[in-house]
């Protein structure tokens, strides 16, 4: 899905996530006292909605071994169909203009083909091209089916190598997606709220159920719920952003 919001919108959202992530407290009782080192950041460009889009990167970590490992932490954004040209937008002063001014920027990146939603974000959690990992378009082939009718690639099990969330559960690690493409029904994603759509005569809350983590989505929709005003955009972005808040601060996935 492609976010349809305004900039003061868009930042408000990131901003959330940004805040939920640089002052989350670590688990371990043996690090609590350490302070974290500053929030650092890179762009990398994607695809999304036939143009380039970007991926940002939060990560933070402490050199040293043990805690390096414990520590250390990722939040992959991605704003599917941005362009690099639209960084000059970003007025100073806004989050994203502010962020900017400290961050890592590479635009000499090329994207996939075809460089569609879902190619491009399996790419980014594979890192392999659509021809090997198998999403090359976003919706599989559906002859003589409508439009409104046809399924699009929301099975984890779709994907022909494995992801990023793979490599994390492997190694005991923990991992959060919020409307990911291509991550229903994950195995691999402790905290999962897929992108899936209710096609005509479907539920949209009962195939969410289906395809995410279903525990989690209902006690977060018992805590939140009311905050989200519908499933569509910019609420569902809005939603989303809520959603990444507070699996941020609860869990540190």
């Amino acid at each position: 899905m492609t976010e349809k919001k305004s900039a003061a919108g868009f930042d408000e959202s990131r901003q959330k996530v940004y805040n939920a992530f640089v002052r989350g407290k670590p688990r371990a009782p043996m690090i609590e006292k350490l302070s974290f080192p500053p929030l650092q950041a890179g762009v990398r460009p994607c695809a999304g909605a036939g143009q380039t889009g970007f991926s940002i990167v939060f990560h933070r970590g402490f050199p040293g071994k043990e805690v390096d490992i414990l520590m250390r932490k990722c939040v992959l954004l991605s704003l599917d169909a941005l362009y690099d040209a639209d960084l000059a937008h970003f007025a100073p002063g806004s989050f994203l203009g502010d962020w900017l001014a400290h961050a890592a920027v590479c635009t000499q990146v090329k994207t996939v083909f075809p460089a569609l939603t879902y190619p491009a974000h399996t790419t980014l959690v594979t890192g392999c091209d659509p021809a090997t990992h198998g999403i090359g378009q976003n919706q599989p082939y559906q002859p003589g089916v409508d439009a409104p009718m046809r399924a699009w690639y929301w099975d984890a099990r779709q994907v022909k190598r494995s992801s990023l969330f793979d490599a994390v559960s492997a190694q005991g690690g923990r991992s959060a997606s919020i409307l990911w493409p291509v991550t229903g029904k994950s195995r691999a994603i402790r905290w999962n709220f897929p992108e899936v759509l209710a096609l005509p005569g479907e539920n949209q809350v009962l195939k969410m159920l289906a395809y995410g983590a279903a525990p989690w989505i209902v006690r977060m929709e018992l805590l939140h719920g009311r905050q989200r005003v519908s499933f569509h955009e910019p609420h569902l972005s809005d939603y989303a952003a809520i959603l990444a808040c507070d699996v941020i601060r609860r869990h540190q996935p």
